[in-house]
């Protein structure tokens, strides 16, 4: 069975691992840690979506709780709303980058933020309550519908960055924008039009149905890349399946690597104010280097947002994210934001800077990897194996050396174990990796 319970949500193959008395459980236990008297659902586009949805704002109404439901939106969208409105809570239906089979539930507490690890521990401990408190008759919830939810982000996201973004009027740019038929094709093509540029939509039609592997890769988008490289459009944007991340390219370049979306947003940042910025143990030094540059301290902290957001929100930190196309700003949106990345972006080429800005961040050879079939992990042989590595175990186990870095941790959402490591040298490189192979494969 295909189900795993972490704080990226609760993830499963349909009919094996994610079935209907599973969500039902999970739901339970939810609504008995949180008690939320009024909740906001949405999905993305995915088929199975629908029926999850619906069952889940069943349950809800049924433990007394009001459901407004906003329908196919981008998660960070969901997000937004539960953080600035009058909600104890909300799930999101979606399995983000993962294949068509899977889905999922996103768990989203009080404050607009993902659920951590001390919650998801109360919710595992509140699935062996086996009492129900069913609401009487007369006191079960309704669900309603919540219209225009991504139309008043996007004009959050606008009226945040008004100044910055005005110039993209004059230009006269042209953006394309891939969007993998997911939850997206309508919300990042209303932001762009919004900003005055001519959009170019590629798989913005919202059915759920990936015309390529979902997870936001340069590998993965190669009409994307082949339209930049034509010099077709001055700009481009391609999102996962529920829009919480992004990468982009440039007219003549083609697609960049996911890692540079969050450098480039730090940077269109810290140009306007200055504090901490964080990001995950797996992500590029490039983030170092802008940090650096703006004289501000740089937090790591273990992969999954919610890791991000808690060392944000607690350290005053001010804008931060993960290196596979994530950004979050706290000010606006506590969560990786999709458009909220976009608009960023647009700032740095507004002002010019963008391809200046690609030439000056460090050049690094990055190497992502796995081991298949791996759910436990013993870090001991490989910190045994480098001694001279400065050693962190907050997440499966973090090497570093000056000019070199290796990752190896098990994934929050498939049994996998992965090996992250980047450096100047790509022999060295390879040569870390297939000795971290021979110890766990």
């Amino acid at each position: 069975m295909s189900l795993i319970f972490s704080v990226s949500g609760l993830r499963g193959t349909l009919g094996d691992g994610l079935t209907p008395p599973v969500i039902l459980d999970y739901i339970i236990a939810y609504h008995r840690v949180f008690q939320p008297r009024r909740v906001l659902t949405g999905r993305d586009p995915r088929p199975h979506g629908p029926w999850i949805q619906q069952l889940v704002n069943a349950v809800f109404n049924a433990l007394g709780t009001e459901v407004m439901d906003a329908g196919m939106v981008p998660t960070p969208t969901l997000l937004f709303h539960v953080r600035h409105g009058s909600f104890d809570g909300g799930i999101v239906v979606t399995a983000s980058h993962n294949p068509l089979e899977w889905n999922a539930l996103k768990f989203v507490g009080p404050k607009g933020i993902f659920l951590a690890p001390d919650e998801i521990q109360a919710m595992k401990e509140a699935l062996e309550v086996r009492t129900v408190p069913w609401a009487p008759y007369d006191q079960t919830g309704q669900t309603r519908s919540y219209p225009r939810a991504i139309e008043q982000h996007v004009e959050a996201i606008l009226n945040t960055f008004q100044e910055a973004l005005a110039p993209l009027k004059e230009q006269q740019i042209r953006v394309v924008v891939d969007c993998v038929n997911g939850a997206m094709s309508y919300a990042l093509p209303l932001l762009l039009e919004r900003v005055g540029v001519q959009v170019l939509r590629l798989h913005c039609h919202g059915n759920g149905r990936f015309p390529h592997p979902p997870e936001p890769k340069p590998e993965h988008l190669t009409e994307l890349d082949d339209l930049l490289r034509q010099g077709t459009a001055d700009l481009g944007f391609a999102t996962d399946p529920d829009g919480d991340r992004l990468v982009f390219g440039l007219k003549g370049r083609g697609v960049l690597s996911e890692e540079y979306t969050l450098p480039v947003a730090m940077y269109a940042v810290l140009q306007q104010e200055r504090g901490p910025v964080a990001t995950n143990f797996s992500t590029s030094m490039m983030n170092e280097w802008v940090a650096q540059k703006f004289g501000v301290p740089l937090i790591r902290t273990p992969v999954g947002e919610i890791h991000v957001t808690q060392a944000l929100l607690e350290q005053g930190g001010i804008i931060g994210g993960e290196g596979n196309g994530g950004v979050i700003y706290p000010k606006l949106n506590a969560t990786r934001d999709g458009l909220l990345a976009a608009a960023l972006i647009l700032t740095v080429f507004a002002g010019g800077e963008l391809e200046a800005l690609l030439d000056q961040l460090p050049q690094y050879t990055r190497i992502k990897d796995r081991i298949g079939g791996v759910r436990t992990f013993d870090p001991d042989p490989l910190t045994d194996r480098f001694p001279d590595a400065e050693v962190h175990r907050e997440d499966g186990v973090y090497l570093r050396w000056p000019e070199q870095w290796l990752h190896v941790r098990p994934s929050n959402t498939e049994p996998i174990l992965r090996i992250y490591a980047e450096g100047r040298d790509p022999d060295a490189l390879r040569t870390l990796v297939g000795q971290v192979k021979a110890l766990y494969a």
